[in-house]
């Protein structure tokens, strides 16, 4: 349900690219 509520606010059209938002979420917390 988490990845379907992050697809529809990104508004991607691929899982890869779901996959890849997620990546740099990671990374900016990761930062911080």
């Amino acid at each position: 349900m988490a990845l379907h509520l992050i697809k529809l606010c990104v508004g991607c059209d691929s899982v890869h690219d779901l996959e890849e938002w997620i990546r740099e979420k990671i990374k900016d917390r990761r930062k911080r």
